[in-house]
Formats: structure tokens, sequence, C-alpha cells
């Protein structure tokens, strides 16, 4: 599976590229790197994605973000 999520991080960054503050791009971003245990940079997109209006990054917040 991680390799599946390994692939997605440059097409998310592609988009990202384009359109820095892309919510749902920042969001599958921020999951990706938290499931590829890249807590830091994943916590990072998580506030951005909530910051953006993706309200459901808060709880991934709560759940992964909190030291």
């Amino acid at each position: 599976m991680n390799g599946n999520h390994t692939k997605a991080i440059p097409l998310y960054l592609n988009i990202l590229e384009v359109d820095p503050n892309h919510k749902e791009a920042n969001y599958n971003l921020a999951l990706t790197k938290i499931e590829l245990n890249d807590l830091k940079e994943g916590c990072k997109l998580l506030q951005k994605s909530y910051n953006l209006g993706i309200n459901q990054a808060k709880e991934m917040i709560d759940q992964h973000c909190r030291w």
C-alpha cells in the first residue's frame, strides 16, 4: 500500500504547484504523509487544509498532531 501513497505524492505536488491553496490536494497529501509516517509535514498540511475549509482535517489533527 505504501507504494500507492508514494506514487500519489508527485500528483498532489503537481496540483499544488499550480494552485497552492487547492483544499483537496493539501488534505490528501497530508493524509498520504501521515500514512507514510511523515507526521511533521502531514500535520502542517492538515492545518493548512483546515484553514482552507476542510473541516474534517480538525479530527485528523486531533488524532495525529497532538503530541
